[in-house]
């Protein structure tokens, strides 16, 4: 379960651009943009794997049906035609299973992200064959980093070339037109 949060503070960000479009011709455009973003105070959902996201769990008591099924394990663990391989020690209930498990969305980390889109678009005229345009489009990364919080400080680093997070994403486009179809 997911309970409510009322220390829960709101996430800040602190975002700037900054390009310019330069068109040395009629014919070609070429826009550059920087960007950055910087956000504190991320809400992050409970991970149940983590001990420290846990307010509390709670076990139901091991109950007469549990008994049973281990003790029907054990039966045919000891028969020789059940013809089933099981382990030197068989398992057991050392408490009952889990019956609920609580966290909270809480405020942790931040993250630092920056890079730059590059634009560039061309238009041809080929007289009677129609009109050509093309295209090149690319964000190009420069630093995607979490952090975590002060016990962990910059988590992985700087991600930027890992774990799908490539350093240069491009399209490239062309298209034809003439007279009433594009292609």
């Amino acid at each position: 379960m997911t309970q409510p949060n009322k220390d829960l503070k709101p996430e800040k960000a602190k975002i700037a651009t900054l390009g310019f479009v330069y068109e040395p011709a009629s014919w070609l455009s070429v826009s550059a943009d920087y960007w950055f973003i910087y956000r504190n105070n991320e809400i992050v959902a409970p991970d149940y794997r983590r001990m420290e996201d846990i307010i509390s769990m709670s076990r139901s008591p091991i109950t007469d049906s549990d008994r049973a099924n281990l003790a029907q394990l054990a039966a045919m663990c000891a028969d020789p035609a059940s013809g089933v391989s099981c382990p030197a020690n068989l398992p057991g209930y050392s408490a009952g299973n889990v019956a609920s498990v609580v966290g909270q969305y809480k405020n942790r980390g931040k993250t630092l992200i920056d890079g730059f889109d590059i634009d560039a678009r061309s238009r041809f005229s080929l007289g009677d064959w129609g009109n050509l345009n093309i295209g090149l489009a690319a964000t190009i990364a420069n630093r995607n980093r979490f952090y975590m919080d002060a016990e962990n400080g910059w988590y992985y680093g700087d991600v930027v070339g890992y774990y799908n997070n490539p350093r240069l994403r491009a399209t490239l486009n062309a298209d034809w037109t003439y007279k009433q179809v594009t292609t």
